[in-house]
């Protein structure tokens, strides 16, 4: 077409262009007639170098699809961490609601925790000053001779089945005192007498002697109601005094009921050497101690059903000695080292103190152990809110000197340590005052001395001198927390004010007989 132009400039300007033209054609070059486009030389360059050009369309057709297929994956990665980084911020914020919805849990348990042991302490505390106010108005009915006014408020505080139990020896001195001219007095055992308890309807009297006998008296008359055989250890009285727990020679433990008059369940653990036993708050079971045998290393403790000898529970290792709450399940047990039991000469192991542990018999879970350890001996206050333990400086030996410390049982806290404090932790060998508020107890074990401590600080604030044999029974006044009654060997019992150091009665005799 170039050779038809009918602009010369236009035309092959000689015939070797149109040569040259023509073999560029047969050689699949563009040629200069043809118009330049993209098109027409890009499919010259395919007829000329159609391997290439196919390779080349084949790497760019695959790495276009990647670039499409890496662009489409990017996507969906961005996608699915978009999706992850919500699903984690939804679970953050989920966890986090429900630690806030824990720690507010946590702490409305708390706060009931703390409520419920400010109302039970604010329950004792109103029932303490019923039973003080109670005891202020007897004391001025008995002054007046007014007797009968007297019994009657007395009978009033006759523990329930599950109460508390208020009354000390001084509601007997009151009962004694407001039967007026029918004092007296017999005799009730052969030999020394070993144990007195006088039934919440002040007409009946059970004593133990060393003549083996446990007698059942009515006081009135001095008849004697019921009589049994018991082995070295004394008897137990059910908190609704409707049982009576000893052991009988041949039969073993026995329980009498009291208000039937019947015999209720006899020879169980016969094999046993029992030396303790006491019965739950409730009346429904009973605690059992038996004295370690050094030949088998064998430690008997349990607490079974009163009436069949069920077994309720048996804590683990070895109970060196143990207290039961009198108004909760709560058994407080000491738990020691075999080699302490079976030789009280051995310094204790480092590795294996005594240590207290708290446990909820009816549920069989531990609440709580006491942070201290070589703790040994160990008596509830009587609405069970404190506890008072033994506690020896390691490592432990019969020369350790012993201290008392206090904790609140509620929550295993320990309240204080008494100063200058070296004594015995059993029983009866610790008093509370009636608002929990003092303790007092022998100044050393098996001493003439008494001391009076303030609870919160562990402060000794009163010291007493005034026996000169070895005191076996003390309690607060229930009239007067600043007077504190003692019982001594030296066959003395005295009336101590604390506050002014001063004794405010003493009475003298040989405590031989049984006077009511």
């Amino acid at each position: 077409m170039k050779c038809l132009e009918k602009d010369r400039r236009r035309r092959f300007e000689t015939p070797s262009e149109i040569a040259a033209d023509l073999k560029r054609y047969l050689t699949n070059e563009p040629v200069s007639a043809a118009a330049p486009t993209f098109s027409y030389q890009f499919r010259k360059l395919h007829q000329k170098h159609k391997v290439i050009v196919r390779s080349a369309m084949i790497v760019s057709t695959v790495l276009l699809a990647a670039t499409i297929v890496s662009a489409a994956l990017a996507v969906r990665m961005n996608q699915l961490r978009k999706e992850a980084e919500v699903a984690k911020k939804a679970e953050f914020e989920q966890r986090a609601e429900a630690e806030t919805e824990r720690d507010r849990a946590t702490t409305a348990e708390q706060e009931l925790l703390k409520r419920s042991v400010e109302l039970e302490e604010r329950s004792v505390e109103l029932e303490n000053n019923l039973y003080v106010s109670d005891m202020l108005a007897v004391e001025d009915a008995v002054e007046n001779e007014e007797f009968v006014r007297a019994e009657q408020l007395l009978l009033q505080h006759r523990s329930e089945p599950s109460g508390n139990d208020l009354r000390g020896f001084e509601w007997r001195y009151y009962w004694q005192r407001a039967q007026g001219e029918k004092l007296d007095s017999f005799k009730a055992h052969h030999g020394a007498i070993y144990q007195i308890e006088i039934l919440n309807d002040g007409k009946h009297l059970i004593t133990s002697g060393g003549d083996r006998k446990i007698r059942l008296w009515n006081i009135a008359d001095h008849q004697l109601i019921q009589e049994w055989d018991f082995r070295r250890t004394s008897f137990a009285i059910s908190p609704n005094e409707q049982y009576l727990c000893f052991m009988e020679p041949e039969l073993g433990l026995t329980i009498w009921d009291l208000q039937a008059n019947r015999l209720i369940r006899s020879g169980g653990h016969v094999d046993k050497e029992l030396i303790r036993f006491v019965f739950t708050y409730d009346s429904r079971n009973l605690v059992l101690q038996g004295r370690p045998d050094p030949q088998s290393e064998e430690s008997f403790f349990t607490i079974e059903e009163a009436l069949t000898g069920d077994e309720i529970f048996t804590p683990e290792g070895y109970v060196l000695d143990f207290a039961v709450s009198p108004t909760a399940p709560l058994l407080y047990t000491i738990r020691t080292a075999r080699q302490y039991i079976f030789s009280f000469t051995q310094e204790l192991p480092k590795d294996d103190p005594p240590q207290a542990y708290l446990w909820d018999y009816e549920q069989q879970e531990l609440i709580h152990p006491p942070v201290d350890s070589y703790l040994f001996g160990v008596a509830f206050s009587p609405s069970g809110a404190y506890v008072a333990m033994n506690d020896s400086t390691p490592p432990f030996n019969p020369n350790s000197i012993v201290n008392i410390k206090l904790f609140r049982v509620a929550t295993g806290e320990k309240i204080s340590t008494l100063q200058n404090a070296d004594a015995e932790v059993a029983g009866s060998m610790v008093a509370f005052s009636s608002d929990e508020k003092y303790i007092a107890a022998p100044t050393r074990i098996h001493s003439s001395r008494i001391g009076v401590w303030e609870i919160a600080t562990g402060e000794r604030i009163a010291l007493h001198t005034g026996h000169t044999q070895m005191i076996r029974e003390f309690a607060f006044h229930p009239l007067s927390d600043e007077t504190l009654i003692t019982a001594s060997k030296d066959e003395t019992l005295q009336y101590w004010n604390w506050r002014e150091d001063e004794i405010l009665n003493r009475f003298t005799g040989q405590m031989s007989e049984i006077t009511h």
